[in-house]
């Protein structure tokens, strides 16, 4: 039974998600958020490590498609958000089943700590972290399927 209601229940959870976030998208720029705005209207950083590249080319690339309208660097960061809660449900099922990843999910996409990185633009390398992270650690744990999974990708 809870097998078959799970997809739903997900789908449940990330669609409050949504729903406890979108007041947030009207809010202007905070503080934090003012120091990487400048950085956003520069051209796009080379690849050199170390440095937070894939963070500046995602800002670029939401600014060249939208501007630097904080709404829609916000929903990006929640789309992260939500990928990110998907994850720790994923990791959550295979370690301790069904129930568990729904309730670790459940945590990690509305508890206030992890919404916050959601809302502050600024937190967008530590949300591409996170779901990165999550995604080796889910990869890992499917060891068998991934190996075949980036064979077909090569």
């Amino acid at each position: 039974m809870a097998r078959r209601l799970t997809p739903l229940l997900l789908i449940g959870l990330l669609g409050l998600t949504v729903l406890l976030d979108v007041p947030q998208w009207g809010a202007p720029w905070v503080y934090e958020d003012e120091n990487w705005r400048v950085q956003i209207l520069e051209d796009a950083p080379l690849w050199r490590p170390p440095s937070r590249a894939l963070t500046m080319q995602t800002y670029h690339w939401t600014w060249q498609q939208v501007g630097m309208e904080p709404a829609a660097y916000r929903a990006g960061n929640l789309l992260l958000h939500l990928l990110a809660g998907v994850l720790v449900y994923g990791i959550g099922r295979i370690l301790v089943g069904y129930t568990a990843g729904l309730i670790g999910a459940g945590l990690f996409l509305l508890h206030p700590s992890n919404s916050a990185a959601a809302n502050y633009v600024s937190a967008r390398a530590e949300v591409l972290a996170t779901v990165w992270v999550l995604l080796a650690v889910w990869l890992a744990l499917r060891v068998d399927r991934a190996w075949r999974w980036l064979a077909g990708g090569v």
